[in-house]
């Protein structure tokens, strides 16, 4: 793949976002954004995938060269509804998007994967108490 080939025409349009990992692929995330609020996002090779109003996330575990044409097939789809997205031409602009994403979306993001960790463990937690306390009251009872 020549990687400045496959992303080029896209550059002005979307920008990646590559995550290494200490083993294994680590993850490549394309975004663009329309004025109007709408987000697409597309992360190769593992992720979540997630749509809802204004957020469309697609995950694709093929390649990154699939990963690209994906992103570009639904930008074409985007376009009718939305327009052209918000133009990435310089860091800049891909920081205020980049900022801009993490307002709109990025507690509801979190907050699955958050409360998916969180209450399991808060649970242990409450069961390890409560077993605690019938284990140290029932001696109080005996004696």
């Amino acid at each position: 793949m020549n990687l400045r080939t496959s992303v080029h025409p896209i550059e002005a349009e979307s920008y990646a976002i590559l995550v290494d990992a200490p083993r294994g692929t680590g993850l490549t995330g394309i975004y663009s954004a329309w004025s109007d609020g709408t987000w697409l996002g597309t992360i190769y090779p593992r992720g979540e995938p997630y749509d809802r109003r204004g957020l469309l996330v697609q995950i694709v575990p093929t390649s990154l060269d699939e990963a690209v044409t994906v992103h570009r097939t639904s930008l074409d789809r985007f376009k009718p509804s939305h327009g052209e997205p918000r133009p990435v031409r310089s860091m800049a602009d891909m920081l205020a998007l980049d900022a801009d994403y993490r307002i709109r979306f990025g507690g509801s993001r979190l907050r699955p994967i958050t409360m998916r960790v969180v209450v399991p463990a808060i649970g242990v937690t409450l069961i390890a108490a409560l077993a605690l306390v019938i284990l140290v009251g029932g001696r109080g009872c005996s004696a």
